[in-house]
């Protein structure tokens, strides 16, 4: 594989994690489902792994409903393994707050979280998709 194929695949899965970041955050939906392969699976730490769009759909529609978060994904590291197969790690700093940017910023706080992603991605025609997703949790903020 050339240099510029592997750049493109790895630009190509690192733009899904932050489409997959900024969708949670503003909760568009459809979007951040556009990121999933429709059989893709994503592990959640202390929960069952969701398995497909449907199920991803259905937490997602319910998560962080009446609060806003800022999802700072960095140290993006994708690794292409073929032609139609990539893997990566990355962190996220995730902050979290109750009630509505539309009426002025939150107050400022340590980020709620440390997050750790491990994807698996999957190029089915022309396009990429993650097919696995597992966040798990590197540090969190201690409850007041």
């Amino acid at each position: 594989m050339d240099v510029l194929s592997r750049l493109q695949i790895e630009h190509a899965c690192a733009r899904l994690i932050k489409v997959y970041c900024n969708s949670i955050d503003v909760h568009d939906v459809e979007r951040l489902l556009s990121v999933f392969a429709e059989d893709s699976e994503w592990q959640r730490p202390g929960n069952p792994p969701l398995i497909g769009r449907a199920a991803i759909r259905e937490f997602v529609e319910h998560h962080g409903v009446g609060s806003v978060s800022a999802h700072y994904v960095t140290n993006i590291v994708v690794d292409v393994e073929d032609d139609d197969h990539a893997a990566s790690t990355g962190s996220a700093l995730v902050f979290r707050g109750t009630g509505s940017a539309e009426s002025g910023p939150l107050p400022m706080a340590l980020p709620n979280l440390v997050v750790r992603y491990q994807h698996s991605f999957i190029r089915t025609a022309s396009e990429w998709y993650i097919k696995r997703m597992e966040t798990s949790w590197l540090f969190q903020r201690a409850k007041a």
